[in-house]
């Protein structure tokens, strides 16, 4: 009997577990970050500001300043179950946006770790519109 109510415990406890997983945030380094993007397909969000995002920018990135007021509302309207590759110039706004979209239920959200600084250092270009 006790063998019975353990595996059931278990078999609860490791798919919430895998359920948390794949709602989390996936935090990876850049050339993981630009293979991950060239392999499956989704939405590169600049959370930067737009003069640094004229400085350059990831190719296909759309900005999406987080200092906006309208931030929250815009994030509200994005498809909970696309996948988002989420960056900034270091790192701090990216984990604040990507902790705000697994909150509001969004499933597949990937940071680059470091943001564009790290990037650069990676030897990966950005762009200039």
């Amino acid at each position: 009997m006790i063998m019975k109510h353990t595996a059931t415990f278990l078999f609860i406890l490791m798919n919430s577990f895998m359920l948390y997983a794949q709602q989390g945030v996936k935090y990876v380094q850049p050339k993981q970050f630009q293979s991950l993007m060239q392999t499956q397909k989704g939405i590169v969000l600049d959370v930067r500001t737009p003069a640094e995002y004229k400085k350059g920018h990831i190719k296909g990135a759309q900005l999406m300043n987080i200092f906006d007021d309208d931030f929250e509302a815009r994030l509200n309207k994005l498809d909970r179950n696309s996948v988002f590759y989420v960056y900034c110039g270091s790192g701090g706004r990216s984990s604040e946006c990507t902790e705000m979209m697994v909150k509001k239920g969004f499933k597949h959200v990937v940071e680059l770790e470091g943001g564009t600084s790290n990037w650069l250092k990676n030897g990966l270009p950005l762009v200039i519109d």
